[in-house]
């Protein structure tokens, strides 16, 4: 389809661009909801999974439609946590077995 996708009523109304005949009156309404965290995440990210998506939900923003991207997110999150601690604890640089100082794997990791 070409052209711009058109947008949702509740923009339009914020930009005062509303015209009834322009409305979508099928336009889906998802309800906002605090989804339970999915099974494969851990105790950490369980906790955060259910952290943001109260946060989210206080915002109006958080549907079911979103679960398995905030469980995404936690993932990411945890992934990063870990990456960080591991900077934290072994440095920015380190040794390799010939004794050449490089920069600290895990720090890529926490960049990206």
């Amino acid at each position: 389809m070409a052209g711009r996708k058109p947008l949702p009523t509740h923009l339009k109304l914020v930009k005062g661009t509303a015209r009834p005949h322009r409305l979508n009156k099928a336009e889906p309404i998802p309800v906002v909801a605090v989804p339970a965290p999915p099974d494969h995440l851990d105790e950490d990210a369980r906790k955060k999974f259910s952290e943001m998506a109260e946060l989210l939900a206080r915002h109006g923003v958080m549907t079911e439609l979103d679960t398995h991207a905030l469980a995404r997110y936690v993932v990411i999150w945890r992934r990063w946590l870990e990456a960080e601690q591991e900077v934290k604890r072994r440095g920015h640089v380190v040794k390799t077995a010939n004794d050449n100082i490089i920069q600290n794997p895990f720090l890529a990791v926490a960049n990206k």
